[in-house]
């Protein structure tokens, strides 16, 4: 049984797509497990025009215990003191993620500046885009496209090397070298 945290953006995901529940509840053991819903959190996921009673609905729905908890002073302040030591935190997500370093709770997030934040204060988080594979796309594309355009300015050196076989303007062809 594990507790976790969750974000904005995986709840979206949770409301749009009812096998992305499914997807974690298979890799994270989500039964008896509790949720936490704080308070930003809901304050976000409302703006975009979501309704709660469905995101709870659907948690309870692999028999999670669903648990809210409001932004405290003590939290407030962790996140004003998390966003200092790290740039790409926002008001919002240093929020969550002081939530999730109180508690000692894993963070769930589809955010990669917020995941990049908890691996930065060793905060457990799970991000459920790279759930799918187990691997960071991120540096297997790097080497891949490396590869690539070393191989296209290769083509492109022997392309410019090579003598073009076309007619210059003024150029006659010369049938006898069909023959």
């Amino acid at each position: 049984m594990n507790n976790y945290v969750l974000d904005t953006c995986a709840a979206i995901e949770l409301v749009d797509n009812p096998n992305f529940l499914s997807m974690l509840s298979c890799r994270l053991d989500l039964k008896n497990s509790t949720i936490i819903l704080c308070s930003q959190m809901i304050f976000e996921f409302h703006k975009n025009g979501f309704d709660l009673d469905i995101l709870v609905k659907i948690l309870e729905s692999v028999q999670t215990k669903v648990d809210f908890k409001r932004c405290t002073y003590k939290i407030h302040q962790k996140a004003i003191y998390l966003e200092s030591l790290c740039n790409s935190l926002h008001s919002g997500d240093s929020e969550i993620l002081a939530i999730a370093y109180d508690k000692k709770f894993d963070l769930i997030s589809c955010d990669k500046g917020l995941v990049n934040a908890a691996k930065q204060f060793n905060i457990k988080n799970v991000n459920p885009h790279m759930m799918i594979s187990n691997i960071d796309t991120k540096r297997l594309r790097t080497s891949y496209f490396a590869t690539v355009k070393k191989v296209i300015q290769e083509k492109k050196k022997q392309v410019v090397n090579t003598p073009s076989t076309l007619l210059k303007p003024g150029q006659k062809i010369i049938w006898r070298s069909f023959n």
